[in-house]
């Protein structure tokens, strides 16, 4: 009868230590994901590891704020437009509507042929500079998107991160 316990409290213990090693190997692999996901602050994103860090083109997305569903969880705001969602970086801000164009869009499809565009010119240069082509960014970090929501001739602008 000892012998069982013991072996049972053996098993327990070796399950403890699978446990925690579990544990430790997927917190690992959170933190390089987000090391390696290749966004810098203050606007800027890398293309592969070790490679310079390159400004993200600014683009104003004009949105009726009608056709825009918006979702609040805590301090943070999430906008859901045809299948695509942004989260806010900062708390919207009213804007002149006319002051506001550099490079604008007004529908998704031109925020996505801008980014391939963006993305297709940043590839090519790596390519002829440093001689290989890097694998295309999986998530969308080359543009530095301002959401415009407007409504009549009130235009709210929100700084915000495509996801």
């Amino acid at each position: 009868m000892a012998n069982i316990r013991e072996i049972d409290s053996v098993i327990r213990k070796e399950r403890v230590k699978e446990f925690f090693r579990l544990s430790l190997f997927i917190s690992l692999m959170f933190f390089t994901v987000g090391i390696a996901s290749g966004q810098s602050p203050g606007g800027r994103y890398v293309l592969y590891k070790g490679g310079n860090s390159i400004q993200q083109k600014e683009t104003f997305l004009f949105l009726d704020a009608d056709s825009v569903q918006i979702i609040e969880e805590g301090s943070e705001k999430l906008f859901n437009y045809k299948g695509n969602s942004f989260k806010s970086i900062f708390d919207g801000r009213r804007a002149d509507c006319v002051e506001l164009p550099k490079t604008v869009c007004t529908s998704i499809t031109e925020l996505y042929r801008m980014e391939e565009i963006e993305i297709k010119k940043q590839l090519d240069k790596v390519e002829e500079e440093k001689g290989f082509r890097p694998v295309p960014p999986i998530r969308h970090m080359v543009l530095k998107i301002n959401l415009v929501l407007k409504r009549k001739n009130e235009c709210v602008l929100y700084e915000v991160d495509w996801i």
